[in-house]
Parts: structure tokens; sequence; C-alpha cells
């Protein structure tokens, strides 16, 4: 994080996101009214008050980053709130399916709930919102009860720290004041649509052992603890990226049978995994980002073209084993009857 001296520093776009924050000086002059001066002449963007970022570091930066520099931004406020819902999920290291629409931060008293305004950026690059959301409410207490206890002092939310790294791509605060994960979980992945929360749930398990069971009051419906056990039951470790676990659960909603996970097969050109195949049926799904033929330390020092024709001798290797390799990717999973098309063509059949 910086403080402005002169002008907005020069930031280079391969690495972290520097904050820009408004400051006393050395010399007795704030820095806000020359930032602001900087905003105005389109040099610097204000995300919340008294923070700000180069225009052209926003303007380059892809959505996630933007989201990332707008949670900075908000825990650098003069009371840091405590992150919630899916911004906590993303602090915790819990990938997401979708961009949040708001940064989520529970309310500081009772009776503030919403949405709260922030800067306007540009009609082209708009600012995201802080949204405050109301404490988490255990089952056995009503929401009245909790207002009036957190208005007295008796009851403080919980929360935990995590550090500056919880952010690797933003220069921001020392720490940030957010939610236990397991709390997090149950309130957040019970009300998600289906697919997020497999794809949260996926990512838990693969990080290994967390104890949920303290924290299942704030389930509070016997509708919301249902969905949670069968989101559980249906998560698997074995799912190696957000493409992966979304896949699972649309092929689940499509009622095709469940794919086994990682399966090894050996071919003339070596051992290769399958993102996921059914075996009697000898089909094998592969699901296509495009992120490793764009992302250099993906490609291992290969270029696009070489990435691309190794994939074509794998799956000619894997066919010649007698195997119908059937690819999707993200447009596929958005529109889910071009990949059941696809699988029936295949030979698969529903349930």
């Amino acid at each position: 994080m910086s403080s402005l001296q002169n002008r907005p520093p020069a930031q280079a776009n391969d690495g972290p996101a520097r904050l820009i924050l408004a400051t006393l000086r050395d010399d007795g002059v704030h820095t806000s009214r020359q930032l602001s001066d900087y905003a105005q002449s389109g040099r610097a963007l204000r995300l919340r008050r008294g923070v700000y970022i180069s225009r052209r570091r926003w303007q380059e930066a892809p959505p996630w980053t933007r989201y990332r520099m707008a949670t900075a931004a908000t825990a650098l406020a003069p009371s840091p709130p405590v992150f919630c819902h899916e911004t906590a999920l993303m602090l915790h290291g819990l990938p997401l399916l979708n961009l949040p629409p708001a940064v989520l931060v529970r309310s500081s008293g009772p009776w503030t709930d919403g949405t709260r305004r922030v800067p306007a950026l540009t009609d082209t690059w708009p600012n995201i919102p802080t949204k405050l959301v109301e404490a988490a409410l255990p089952s056995g207490k009503t929401r009245p009860q909790m207002r009036a206890e957190i208005a007295d002092g008796s009851t403080e939310p919980p929360w935990m720290a995590l550090p500056a790294s919880a952010l690797s791509s933003v220069e921001g605060p020392e720490i940030y004041r957010v939610e236990p994960m397991e709390l997090v979980l149950v309130d957040t992945v019970s009300r998600m649509p289906f697919p997020d929360a497999v794809v949260v749930l996926d990512a838990v398990k693969r990080q290994g052992k967390v104890n949920i069971q303290p924290w299942r009051a704030y389930l509070r419906s016997a509708r919301r603890s249902a969905f949670w056990d069968r989101v559980w039951d249906f998560a698997d470790a074995r799912s190696e990226s957000v493409l992966e676990s979304e896949s699972r659960a649309v092929l689940h909603s499509l009622g095709f049978p469940a794919p086994d996970l990682q399966t090894e097969v050996l071919t003339h050109l070596g051992t290769f995994r399958l993102d996921m195949c059914w075996p009697g049926a000898r089909i094998a799904g592969e699901v296509d980002g495009r992120v490793k033929y764009a992302d250099e330390a993906l490609r291992l020092g290969r270029s696009a073209e070489e990435v691309h024709f190794q994939e074509k001798l794998r799956r000619e290797a894997i066919e010649e084993l007698g195997w119908r390799v059937v690819r999707w990717g993200k447009a596929e999973l958005r529109e889910p009857e071009r990949l059941r098309r696809r699988l029936l063509r295949a030979g698969l059949s529903l349930k």
C-alpha cells in the first residue's frame, strides 16, 4: 500500500496492485486534496473514502482482481469491517464459481442492512459496492434478541484475523477481519445454487479436515440443513478445478450417472489421467479450460500451439485404446443442453 508524496506511484501490471491511501505527510499537509485532484483529472480512481487506485491499473485488471482491490479498499476503513459470505470464502482461499456483485461485510450495529453507496468511477469501469449484512443467526435465537445483544455489547459476532497474504494480488491492510471459515461455510453454502456450492465444498475437501459440527446451529432450518448434507455428500476432493466441480454438478442435474474421477490410462505415449470417465461406456470427459493455454506458468515454457499439439497427441493415444473422448468448456456448462446432446451422441445413457 502506498501513501501519496508527489504523484500516484507508477504501477507495473505484473505485480500486486498498490492502493493509494490518503495520509498526513511529514510536512503537515494531508494528501486527500491532491488525490482528489488526481481523480478529477482521471489519473486515479477513488474506490472508497480516502483509498485510491491508478486508473490504468483498474482499467486493465480482470474482474476478479478488481473485486479483490475493492475488498482491500473496504478493509482500510477507519473501523475495519468483518467480511462474510462469498467475500469471506474468497479471503479464506476458497474458489467461487461466480463473481459476487458486492463486497459483503457484517453490519457493525443492529438494523443496518443493505447496500452502501460507494464513489462512482466511470460508466465503463463501475465501482463495486459494499453490502452490509446483519450478523449470522444461530437456531434458538431471534433477530430482535441478536440485535439487542449486539447493541448492549453482550454479544460480539465471531471473527478472526487473516494476514495480508490472504489477498496476495493487492497491497492492502496488514490483516483482514473475517468470520471463521466453518461459520462462513454453513451460513453461505447452504444458500448457494447447487453448482456454486459444489465448487466450494470440493475445494474444502481437497484442503483436508474441517469440523462443521459446532457450527451447524447456524443452518437454522431443516431445508438448509438437508441441502448442506446433500452437497457435502456429493462433494469430492478429486475434482481438481472449478470447471471440473461445476461439470460434475451440471452432469448430475442433467441426469447422467456420476463419473469416475482422475482415472489413469496407459497409452503408447505414457500414462494419462482422465478428468472424468464412464469406464463401462468407454467414454472420457475432458474439461477444456482456456487458462492452460493462456497461462504461461501452466504451459511450462511451451507455446500455446505446442500445448494444443500435445493435447491432440494425447487424445489420439487415448482414443486408440477404444475410448471416445468428449471435450467441453465453460460455454457448454452455461448451456447444458449442448453438453447433454454431445454426451448422448457419444453413447452415454441417462440414469
